[in-house]
């Protein structure tokens, strides 16, 4: 028996670095702080000597730009990039420990004050198929991409290999379409604005049935 195996996604650090220099001065303390006798982190490159240092000098020359002191805007300017580069060298670090245990990146990163960056949740796109009212063919329903979207629908007879149009429809809410229900598969597509005349859906908001497909023949 196949035991299933697990995906585990990767956590991945990330360094919210404030635009406010206090809050920065803050940020950096607390992840100085989380650092310091962290067991998952005996050392750190740079050092936590090192960050702190830094830190020091982004203070004084705040304080220096608050009293207005000529040229202290752009000193202060130019410690706080410091700072966020060690803190940039920090993070890779942090990552590097964390990749090492994949079952518990998040709460190693975590542990270390960075966020965890939260991974997008991509919903599944609806597509179904349902029996159409004449005998041989399938409704075909998905969502729409946009309120005015254009779908170009096709069919494969040969597994994916080879397509072919079966025709273009437009509307709001879902797009439906007709096809052989043996191997008609459809492909929506976004076309441009305005689509071609005479496929808008009508006013109940259905499409124009697309006819069946013609049933192979059977001999010469």
């Amino acid at each position: 028996m196949t035991t299933p195996t697990k995906t585990v996604r990767r956590a991945l650090a990330s360094l919210r670095a404030p635009e406010s220099v206090p809050a920065m001065i803050t940020y950096a303390q607390g992840i100085v702080k989380a650092l310091t006798g962290n067991p998952a982190f005996p050392t750190t490159a740079p050092t936590l000597a090192t960050v702190t240092e830094a830190l020091t000098k982004l203070q004084t020359a705040e304080i220096a730009a608050l009293a207005r002191t000529k040229g202290a805007v752009a000193v202060r300017n130019e410690k706080r990039a410091a700072l966020v580069t060690l803190l940039q060298q920090l993070r890779g670090q942090i990552q590097t420990v964390a990749d090492a245990s994949p079952e518990t990146t998040g709460s190693i990163i975590e542990s270390a004050g960075i966020a965890v960056k939260k991974t997008p949740v991509r919903a599944k796109r609806t597509f179904t198929a349902k029996p159409g009212a004449v005998s041989g063919s399938v409704l075909l329903v998905t969502d729409a991409a946009e309120r005015r979207a254009f779908y170009e629908w096709q069919y494969s007879a040969d597994g994916g290999k080879t397509w072919v149009s079966a025709g273009t429809q437009g509307g709001r809410r879902a797009a439906r379409s007709r096809g052989d229900g043996r191997a008609r598969r459809g492909r929506p597509d976004e076309c441009d604005a305005g689509g071609p005349a005479g496929l808008l859906p009508c006013k109940c908001g259905r499409f124009p049935a697309l006819p069946p497909l013609p049933s192979p023949r059977s001999g010469p």
